[in-house]
């Protein structure tokens, strides 16, 4: 990512433009006429499997993070992530061979990756020393955390001194991976940051919608992301939603069912967006509220308990959907003809096998702030036509299942409601098509 022209334009590849917001009760705003809109270009399924990832915390102490890793690694497994970002914590004795660095290498071994976050409360030398014991599955080191929000006076300067000071470690020791920049939990905080993109190879954005549609603020997020890191990749480090409806401090919620709504668009969105990697925050909740007012335990795709929300089930469904490992190859253009509304959406994928997957969602409010109730706006109007015989064709809705709600055979034009959660149109092409 080349800074916010290159988001404004691949944005434009989107079916329609984004939407504005609305607070209504059925969410949505009238329909307007549809029109021909410019078909996303076509992209490998697995790249965008790729780009998910997922925020753990292997080193706090009295979490099911902690105590029970042996269902953080069976459920990072049926979530189908490939990537974690964890972070380092200050107590070094969980940094021995057979702490927390082994329980990295048996992720590694599962095929998961490693963003890790470098602590500034600790020495430069225990960050890199600590992702140096696991190079097998460190992909990247990240700067220090939102340290805006608790570093007091002078953060800005003692962030930007550690960031210089972990890239010139890095190089020392001989640590080849990616440098991703500091986050902050207030993106115009990066103008105190000023410009580091000497010591960071990605730039960083916590982008919370805040209980809203996907996109709501994260222009502005990027905006000053690129601030800190100009023309540098952007990864997400963190963003999701809680569910803590009763919380009153600022961060606004949204309810369980919305929030399997809103991550599946979430995270084709940042891709298309062109998003590197997007971490969701988080894996599992750490201690149960039932009061649903502490927000910090309703981040969770999983509860306390390690019992799966709707969301976490929405999001292993797409993911398996797509999942298409292998060698690189390049997806041959899919002629499409779409008639749709501005606030319709869509990507395309294709796998090696030649199958295409047409994702389409509407880009509309499914939960209400002004009355903490989960919103069900009309659907949306779709019609498609593929200029590629099809042979097959089934359609899908990951947050319900895997199994197709609709097949058909030989049809090449499609009539299709879009409503506020992502859908699947997998599309087989004839012998002739192919």
């Amino acid at each position: 990512m080349v800074g916010l022209a290159r988001f404004i334009l691949l944005g434009s590849l989107i079916l329609g433009v984004s939407a504005g917001e609305d607070d209504t009760d059925t969410g949505a705003r009238q329909r307007v006429a549809g029109s021909m809109a410019p078909a996303p270009a076509v992209r490998p399924a697995d790249e965008f499997v790729e780009s998910v990832g997922v925020n753990i915390h292997l080193g706090h102490q009295g979490t099911g993070y902690f105590d029970d890793f042996t269902r953080v690694r069976e459920w990072l497994g049926r979530l189908g992530v490939r990537h974690v970002r964890d972070d380092i914590v200050g107590i070094p004795e969980l940094y021995q061979e057979d702490g927390i660095p082994a329980r990295w290498r048996a992720l590694g071994k599962d095929g998961i990756r490693l963003l890790l976050i470098a602590e500034l409360a600790m020495p430069v030398t225990f960050n890199v020393e600590a992702a140096g014991m696991v190079t097998e599955a460190l992909e990247a080191l990240e700067g220090p955390n939102e340290y805006d929000a608790r570093g007091g006076p002078g953060w800005h300067r003692r962030v930007r001194d550690y960031q210089r000071a972990l890239s010139y470690e890095m190089r020392r020791r001989g640590l080849v991976v990616p440098l991703v920049a500091p986050s902050v939990a207030e993106p115009r905080n990066y103008a105190k940051v000023g410009d580091i993109s000497a010591w960071a190879d990605f730039a960083n954005v916590h982008s919370y919608p805040g209980g809203r549609r996907p996109l709501h603020d994260f222009e502005r997020h990027l905006r000053f992301a690129l601030k800190a890191a100009p023309e540098r990749r952007v990864v997400a480090s963190e963003t999701g939603y809680h569910r803590a409806v009763r919380n009153r401090d600022g961060h606004l919620p949204a309810s369980e069912e919305a929030v399997a709504r809103y991550l599946p668009r979430l995270l084709l969105d940042y891709f298309v967006a062109g998003v590197h990697r997007t971490y969701l925050y988080q894996f599992h909740d750490e201690a149960t509220d039932p009061t649903m007012t502490d927000r910090e335990q309703h981040f969770g795709l999983l509860d306390a308990q390690f019992r799966p929300k709707p969301s976490f089930h929405a999001v292993a469904n797409l993911l398996a959907l797509l999942a298409d490992p292998g060698p690189r190859f390049e997806p041959v253009s899919l002629p499409v003809g779409v008639v749709a509304d501005n606030q319709v959406r869509a990507a395309v994928f294709q796998k090696r096998n030649g199958t295409y997957y047409f994702c389409f969602w509407s880009d509309v409010e499914s939960f209400s702030q002004r009355t903490r109730r989960t919103l069900h706006p009309p659907s949306r109007a779709l019609k498609v036509t593929f200029g590629t015989p099809i042979g097959e064709a089934s359609l899908y809705r990951p947050r319900t299942g895997r199994e197709p709600l609709k097949k058909w055979k030989g049809v090449n034009v499609f009539t299709l409601e879009v409503p506020d959660e992502v859908m699947v149109l997998e599309l087989t092409p004839t012998r002739e098509g192919n």
